[in-house]
């Protein structure tokens, strides 16, 4: 029933995973012939992250909220089993990882949680309490939308008068 085997390791531990139609199983082989299922625990995630980064060390672990601001964009949402691995660096990096299927979801420092905002707050009007609100958000984004559409009629419009002017005198 599998769509496609790949062949991973996390924390130098080699694992299976077998994605189905609809599902996806991770799996770690037992001896020569028999495979077991895994769900990766949180003491493997930590060491494996560890070790991809071993200049940091992880000083909190925690599965981010349903309503997290970082892991729940308009655009996309942080996988469910999601945990979040804070790194004592000095840019305070953030690992996401899929605990299903050992993936690193998103590697966030700083500047990427600053971006978040100016981008998808700004950009996207993906700001918490707005996106929520369906009918509100389409309204005072085509409200910008419009202001933004006047202005640039109003700069081509003095554009063309200026540009007018000057070949016709």
């Amino acid at each position: 029933d599998a769509n496609a085997i790949e062949f991973l390791a996390v924390g130098g531990k080699p694992l299976i995973r077998v994605t189905g139609k609809t599902s996806f199983q991770l799996y770690e082989k037992l001896n020569s012939e028999d495979l077991t299922p895994l769900t990766l625990s949180r003491s493997e995630i930590v060491k494996a992250v560890q070790q991809a980064w071993p200049d940091s060390k992880v000083v909190l672990v925690q599965s981010p909220e349903r309503n997290d601001s970082y892991g729940r964009l308009r655009s996309g949402r942080l996988p469910q089993q999601t945990l979040r691995l804070t790194l004592d660096d000095s840019s305070q990096t953030w690992v996401h990882i899929n605990r299903e299927t050992g993936e690193i979801v998103s590697v966030m420092d700083q500047s990427r949680r600053i971006y978040r905002w100016l981008f998808n707050g700004l950009h996207s009007l993906d700001v918490p309490g707005l996106v929520e609100k369906r009918p509100l958000w389409d309204i005072v984004m085509l409200f910008f939308l419009t202001v933004g559409f006047m202005f640039s009629v109003t700069g081509v419009v003095i554009g063309w008068r200026r540009v007018a002017h000057d070949w016709i005198s």
